[in-house]
């Protein structure tokens, strides 16, 4: 026998507002045809989130058809972190095989909040890879240049910091623009940058780009990490600082009120970002750009002959004789 198609009839809601105000929410499911929990309501489903890319998480489909304002206001950037740790080939462990690679170094500066120093790779055929971090506040400038020199430094804390592993290997290091300002006061002489700071101490900095946070995401979803089984962009599991500040980036939240009458803001919060800040500075030298597209050969049928006959410029070709 066929199933008769039933509304939900808990997806109509009504309140009273505080004002005395009758408010009711209608939700699709109401509708006998768009209910999921019968057969033709899923038929409807499936067909209506062919145009949505991510499903019923597409941050579009929440605020359009389950009528949550607040839908994409202070989600996580990557989702599917956690899920991605559990069983992605995003992150790797164990030695690496650098010797078809070459490293870079990338860093964001911090006192008060954390310093980050990251070294990559890319490999000969343009996977890449973040591959060792320094994550730390508190740390004065001398110290650190003797970390990304390679020395092994004791804190006054005690506490011992191991030196970059890859040190004077990196083809370039890139930093945070802004320590580039001439603000630090001397006992001597001009104010210098940090930049120099770090240049008295035998590290030179080339001075990197701030912004774009969504554009280097959309970078690493739409490309990089696109297939998570294959990705061409790794970390490595000591980095764990920059695998825990990737895990809890989130977008700018808006109100509740002010959600109804605008979009979500196109920007992340700012906050707890220095090893991601770092990793920008290093992808947005490296720009992803669309996947190449694999063009068939032409075929030698008649309309090929035909044209190129007509053709002046002389064209390669491959025979087809099936």
């Amino acid at each position: 026998m066929d199933e008769t198609p039933k509304p939900n009839h808990d997806a109509l809601k009504t309140r009273i507002t505080s004002g005395g105000l009758f408010v009711a929410k209608l939700h699709y499911a109401a509708d006998q045809f768009k209910n999921p929990e019968n057969s033709v309501g899923k038929q409807w489903l499936r067909q209506a989130l062919s145009g949505y890319p991510e499903g019923l998480e597409d941050v579009n489909w929440l605020k359009e058809m389950e009528i949550q304002y607040r839908a994409g206001s202070g989600q996580r950037l990557f989702r599917h972190w956690h899920e991605w740790q559990r069983s992605s080939n995003i992150f790797i462990d164990g030695d690496l095989d650098l010797s078809r690679s070459k490293l870079y170094g990338s860093y964001d500066h911090g006192y008060t909040t954390p310093a980050c120093y990251l070294v990559h790779s890319i490999d000969d055929q343009g996977n890449r890879k973040t591959i060792w971090e320094f994550y730390k506040s508190a740390v004065p400038v001398h110290t650190i240049a003797r970390v990304i020199l390679g020395e092994d430094v004791e804190l006054d804390s005690g506490e011992v910091i191991e030196g970059n592993p890859y040190a004077g290997r990196e083809q370039f290091l890139v930093c945070d623009p802004e320590i580039n300002r001439r603000n630090q006061q001397m006992a001597e002489g001009p104010n210098k940058s940090i930049i120099d700071l770090f240049r008295m101490h035998g590290v030179y900095f080339q001075a990197g780009e701030r912004g774009d946070d969504l554009t280097v995401a959309n970078w690493l979803l739409g490309n990089l990490w696109e297939d998570p089984q294959n990705p061409t962009y790794q970390i490595h599991a000591r980095c764990k600082n920059l695998i825990s500040e990737l895990g809890r980036l989130q977008r700018k939240e808006l109100s509740a009120m002010v959600a109804r009458t605008k979009n979500t803001p196109e920007a992340l919060v700012d906050k707890d970002n220095h090893a991601w800040d770092a990793l920008k500075y290093w992808l947005k030298r490296f720009p992803v750009g669309a996947k190449t597209q694999v063009v068939k050969p032409k075929q030698a049928d008649f309309s090929f002959w035909r044209d190129r006959k007509r053709s002046k410029v002389k064209q390669s070709y491959i025979r087809d004789f099936s």
